[in-house]
């Protein structure tokens, strides 16, 4: 911030005085508070959409939505652990073939060493601050800053313990993840990795029902 004061001898104008203030820290203080606000937004719309929907593949298409549409993040991905490859079959937000042109693998190559990898193998959130400058994200780097991305996080999704897939959030600023939004997307995490439990739980019990009533009509119909 720059200031001018005029300082006068009498009536006379005689100098000016022109201070120079550093804002840095609170324009970054002001940015992380906003980035936050909105990521406590897409945990409460989130954990809406939990409640109110009876479908994964309709769950895991909304969690991506809600990512761009109240996060503000620029692209948001849910892939599924398919072999030692992460199969983003759910995505929504600026991708421009990025998906189609990029590999997310959980074995030993390089294609392994960004967060996703990462987030796979620690089954932990993780995140690269710089795509321009952190050294394992390597591989996807041109492509990432040809579209505009700064920063990515990698979300864990667990069934039953055990690694099911993984929820991506790209944002068009680097540092976008500090300590508080880290610990947002574990509760994140969490939350959605409860609700494949209890949607895959809801299907069983579906299908009971279905079988007790099959077997039903056919006691009620039969002769012996």
């Amino acid at each position: 911030e720059a200031n001018l004061s005029p300082i006068h001898a009498t009536d006379v104008f005689s100098a000016m005085v022109h201070s120079i203030r550093d804002i840095t820290v609170r324009k970054r203080s002001e940015t992380q508070f906003n980035n936050l606000n909105r990521l406590y937004n897409v945990l409460s719309r989130t954990n809406q959409a939990i409640v109110q929907t009876q479908n994964q593949e309709q769950l895991f298409q909304r969690i991506c939505d809600i990512a761009v549409d109240y996060g503000s993040f620029k692209m948001a991905w849910i892939g599924v652990i398919d072999g030692y490859n992460v199969r983003p079959d759910f995505f929504s937000g600026s991708e421009s073939g990025y998906l189609q042109e990029m590999k997310m693998r959980i074995d030993d190559s390089a294609w392994a060493k960004g967060p996703v990898g990462t987030a796979a193998k620690t089954l932990d959130v993780a995140c690269v601050n710089s795509v321009r400058k952190d050294p394992d994200f390597e591989p996807w780097r041109d492509a990432a800053i040809e579209r505009g991305y700064g920063a990515l996080a990698a979300v864990p999704l667990q069934f039953s313990g055990k690694l099911f897939g993984i929820f991506t959030l790209y944002s068009a600023h680097e540092h976008a993840f500090d300590t508080d939004m880290m610990a947002l997307l574990r509760s994140l995490s969490k939350d959605i990795s409860a609700a494949i439990y209890n949607l895959d739980q809801a299907q069983h019990r579906r299908l009971a029902d279905a079988k007790i009533r099959q077997l039903s009509g056919a006691v009620e119909q039969s002769a012996n």
